[in-house]
């Protein structure tokens, strides 16, 4: 689970080399925060935290990350009909 689109003036976060970052940043929920609004599939820099306040705040986020429910995955329920054949729903 990922909190998106949220944003830091560079007082919160460096990045790996060690310079301040300011931006829009995600927290997954296991990993922390990361550089940009959005995941994406390709490379993106994990963000540490410079002071407590910043920690205790992604700390914070993966906790309600972690308590919000899983999203409902799409699933296929067959039936079989009295004449012998079969019929196929999906549902979200």
């Amino acid at each position: 689970m990922v909190r998106n689109n949220l944003y830091t003036d560079g007082s919160e976060f460096v990045l790996p080399d060690g310079t301040p970052y300011s931006g829009f940043y995600h927290v997954h929920n296991t990993i922390g925060a990361m550089v940009g609004a959005r995941h994406i599939q390709g490379p993106h820099d994990r963000l540490t935290a410079v002071s407590t306040s910043a920690s205790q705040k992604i700390s914070r986020i993966q906790a309600q990350l972690n308590q919000q429910p899983a999203v409902a995955t799409r699933a296929s329920v067959s039936v079989s009909s009295s004449s012998g054949g079969s019929s196929s729903s999906s549902s979200y």
